[in-house]
């Protein structure tokens, strides 16, 4: 063994002598710095939006080209009501679906124009605009049905028998015109109705519906339309108050309200976007369409709640899930709601983007030490064998193999140190570029919830997580050096595979629509350990497929055990060590 150690030390003294080393590692440092001034230069927030006297022409002109639309429409209904066919009952409802969309947008138009809001802005006020024009189209129609509900009624105490067969089509159905008599025969009174006229036009619309045409019973569908008349007027005049005091944090009450009087919402997911609206008021307290840190925490909420959704569910856009799979569902909505949690007593200042800046400054001192370590260890051999500087170690008292395996230590040993310098560079320049409300913890579940691993020790551990990449790319230069007697063929084999076939590889895999197993047995997949050591949220196996859609036609998904990764890479490391040794020993020199 103490041989091996000073052979080990007889290479690092050949290493130390070569330019190549300083060059790449001054440049790996330059390089990881210059990123981070790339990344800050880059990481600010956009908050460009077009104000009110901007957009003002252009609603006025869109006010002219809505209301030719609703002219059209309108035309187009009154021809249907003429041709009065059954089979157009749906083209009838979804015309009238469509006048009333257009009557909303004109009415926000005008309402935009009245209180020099713009609606084609992202402006928090535009919200209070759209449920204004609910509330005004909703009262509209509720006066409408309301007078029509009189008119029947009137119609009904004049002569109820006459005023309802009026209305019913010579060409009923047996059982529609039984159905009515029933309902004459019982002398259904208005009175009767709790409600008054309108429930009592809304029971009788669902007794005719085969027989009468929707659009005469069409309802507006938006959150209000079971307000009372009374309750509408009570809620825009709230909404004129907001918009008129613009108070972004009388919005977030008046959001939360919403939130808690949403029937369609259980109260887990209640208290998830009451918590949220809360969060935004916390880091946009003047309520401005872009601020920093929106979209990092945008994309933890819609993991969140795509997470929560699965796992109740145990679907995903009606493809089952599997058991794997809502189990790394359960585990993304812990992590996600981790990082929610945290406290944000100090709201960032540039954009989220920059929080990626650790691992892609790592990303990026890896692959420079990769090439690093291809250039040395594809000549450590070949080299030597060509300058004839091996005979002095062949004629020593020494086996081959420890000779062998000293420059398999060297090889680690630089692998160890380059990524080291990687980690060193990376934690001083994201203390200059990073904020610390970008110096995020990594979070991991556990069997009692989550743990977090400090960002300093996080990013220590990444990168000696990354030293199995960059040795098993070592190996396999070294193989071929010992196998080819070649330093240009060693080194130009092993960057083809590293920087080609690997990007190749990747690039089928993000193109793929259908996973098929053959990938989870090709080596490309676990040179980099590190994604299994470290797994990022929607990034681990194929979980990014299933919460953002895109492989809805997959066929299976095959998973293999937790243990496969680590016993795949030992392997490959043994074969290419092994190959490397043999023909190092057996062949002559």
């Amino acid at each position: 063994m103490n041989k091996v150690f000073v052979l080990l030390r007889n290479e690092w003294t050949k290493i130390s002598r070569k330019k190549i080393v300083y060059i790449i590692l001054v440049l790996t440092v330059l390089g990881i710095v210059a990123l981070g001034g790339i990344f800050k230069m880059f990481s600010h927030y956009s908050d460009e939006q077009i104000y009110y006297s901007e957009a003002d022409s252009e609603m006025e002109d869109e006010i002219l080209n809505v209301e030719s639309e609703i002219s059209n429409l309108e035309e187009l209904i009154d021809n249907y009501e003429q041709d009065n066919t059954p089979d157009q009952a749906q083209d009838l409802a979804n015309l009238q679906i469509n006048l009333e969309n257009m009557q909303h947008y004109k009415i926000m138009l005008e309402l935009g124009l009245e209180k020099n809001i713009n609606i084609f802005s992202s402006d928090f006020r535009r919200q209070l605009i759209s449920d204004l024009a609910d509330l005004q189209l909703a009262k509209e129609i509720k006066l409408s049905n309301s007078q029509k509900a009189n008119d029947y009624t009137l119609a009904y105490e004049a002569s109820p028998e006459e005023s309802i067969a009026d209305e019913i089509e010579t060409d009923t159905d047996e059982a529609s015109t039984k159905q009515a008599e029933t309902v004459r025969g019982n002398d259904v009174d208005p009175s009767d109705f709790a409600g008054g006229p309108d429930v009592y036009f809304d029971y009788y619309s669902d007794i005719y519906s085969t027989n009468y045409y929707p659009y005469d019973y069409y309802l507006y569908k938006n959150k209000y339309t079971d307000l009372t008349i009374d309750a509408m007027e009570l809620r825009m005049k709230n909404i004129d108050r907001i918009i008129s005091q613009d108070d972004y944090a009388a919005f977030i009450d008046y959001q939360i309200d919403n939130v808690k009087s949403n029937q369609a919402l259980n109260e887990q997911q209640k208290d998830f976007q009451i918590a949220d609206l809360k969060l935004e008021l916390q880091l946009n307290p003047t309520g401005k369409p872009n601020y920093p840190g929106k979209n990092y925490f945008l994309s933890l909420q819609y993991l969140r709640n795509n997470s929560f959704e699965a796992i109740n569910d145990g679907y995903v856009l009606y493809s089952p899930l599997l058991p794997v799979e809502i189990e790394e569902a359960k585990q993304h909505y812990q992590v996600a709601n981790y990082y929610l949690n945290l406290p944000a007593t100090n709201p960032p200042e540039a954009d989220d983007s920059i929080c990626h800046y650790p691992v892609s400054a790592i990303s990026l001192g890896t692959y420079a030490i990769i090439c690093l370590i291809i250039i040395l260890a594809g000549s450590t051999i070949s080299q030597e064998i060509s300058t004839g500087s091996i005979k002095g170690l062949i004629i020593a008292p020494v086996k081959r193999c420890k000779i062998f395996f000293a420059k398999v230590l060297g090889i680690f040993s630089i692998s160890l140190i380059g990524m080291l310098i990687v980690y060193l560079t990376t934690l001083i320049s994201s203390y200059i570029f990073v904020e610390p409300f970008y110096r995020l913890p990594y979070v991991f579940t556990t069997g009692n919830g989550v743990s977090a691993l400090e960002f300093p020790i996080y990013l220590l551990l990444l990168s000696l997580s990354k030293v199995s990449f960059v040795f098993i790319t070592g190996t396999i230069a070294l193989m071929f050096s010992s196998v080819t007697r070649s330093t240009s063929i060693a080194v130009g084999i092993t960057m083809v595979m590293q920087f080609g076939l690997l990007s190749i590889y990747n690039f089928i895999k993000l193109i793929s629509i259908r996973l098929h197993p053959i990938i989870a047995f090709l080596p490309f997949e676990y040179l980099d350990l590190s994604n299994y050591i470290f797994p990022t949220i929607n990034n681990t196996s194929y979980s990014n497929f299933i919460f953002f859609g895109s492989n809805l036609n997959r066929e299976f998904v095959l998973r293999t055990p937790s243990s496969l990764p680590y016993l795949y890479w030992l392997v490959m490391v043994v074969c290419f060590i092994w190959i490397a040794r043999d023909s190092f020993v057996k062949n002559d020199l």
